[in-house]
């Protein structure tokens, strides 16, 4: 939007979102707008460009206000152009528009300053995802009066687009977990891309990572190695247009797994060494001496 104002934008209002969800945390995000200004002079004239947030991020609208105060005389102002990164669109426009580039929007009318009278003109603009982040993007301002015309075209301030915020979840392990037997581990972020990775760590330990798919989930097979109480963690490291962010740690139990057999055993059951429980050994003497056999040994039903 352009618009004359009557004083001095100060600052901007930000969004704080709070996502809630088990053992998620976010990745560092600003909770209010930090607005930023430039003031110089050039002759009789003092200008002041403020931007509503120095900081924005993808899809925030930033406010540019130009102030133009005269020291002497009077000037009568016919054109002005703001200078914006490539990246931004404009939202809406009051006045008259000239020309629009894509990195200028440029009005038109007639609107007189003087030693009591100031002027003031705002531009609104969307931050798309075009802009690249954590890099100062330039803006500033030209104007024609009737006495001449001045260009600042880089004088400021600079708006630097802040990475998305991102949060994680780690999903809580159900069932029994056995020592060196694979387990899932479920991540869910949000503010991601598909590709991204994600870290998962036992403790301090990093044991492997996932990529989040289309609905931002990502998974590994987990193999624990000791048995006992274990914290697990899934990570989200920073990426170009991203924050990192991290997920609260998930207590996972892990016991041993069962070892050995449950059958009884049977050995000697036909009596090889004539030793089974319920033994019939020198029925049929298995060194045969006689009857009950010479080496028989056991009385139980002779």
């Amino acid at each position: 939007m352009v618009r004359d104002v009557s004083r001095r934008i100060a600052g901007g209002i930000g969004v704080f979102a709070l996502a809630t969800g088990f053992a998620a945390t976010v990745g560092a995000g600003s909770a209010a707008a930090d607005s930023d200004s430039e003031t110089w002079s050039d002759g009789d004239v003092t200008f002041t460009r403020t931007v509503s947030d120095a900081t924005p991020e993808v899809g925030d609208v930033v406010t540019v206000t130009t102030k133009f105060e005269l020291s002497e005389g009077s000037q009568l102002i016919w054109r002005v152009a703001d200078y914006h990164p490539a990246c931004w669109e404009l939202a809406d426009a009051d006045y008259p528009l000239l020309g629009i580039t894509s990195t200028s929007t440029e009005v038109t009318g007639l609107w007189r300053i003087s030693t009591s009278n100031s002027k003031t003109f705002s531009f609104d603009y969307r931050v798309t995802a075009d802009c690249d982040r954590g890099t100062p993007l330039s803006t500033g301002m030209s104007y024609i009066h009737t006495s001449g015309w001045g260009a600042y075209e880089d004088s400021g301030p600079t708006v630097t687009v802040a990475k998305g915020a991102t949060t994680t979840w780690l999903a809580a392990v159900s069932g029994s977990v056995l020592a060196g037997e694979s387990v899932t581990l479920t991540a869910t972020v949000t503010g991601g891309a598909q590709g991204d990775p994600v870290d998962f760590y036992d403790g301090d330990t990093k044991v492997g990572s996932g990529q989040l798919n289309a609905s931002g989930v990502a998974t590994y097979e987990w193999t624990p190695a000791a048995t006992g109480m274990r914290s697990v963690q899934a990570k989200f490291p920073s990426t170009d247009v991203a924050q990192s962010s991290e997920s609260t740690l998930v207590q996972v139990g892990v016991t041993e797994t069962a070892s050995g057999s449950s059958g009884s055993s049977e050995s000697g059951s036909l009596g090889s060494s004539g030793s089974s429980g319920s033994s019939e050994s020198g029925s049929l003497g298995s060194s045969g001496g006689g009857l009950f056999g010479s080496s028989g040994t056991g009385s139980s039903n002779s």
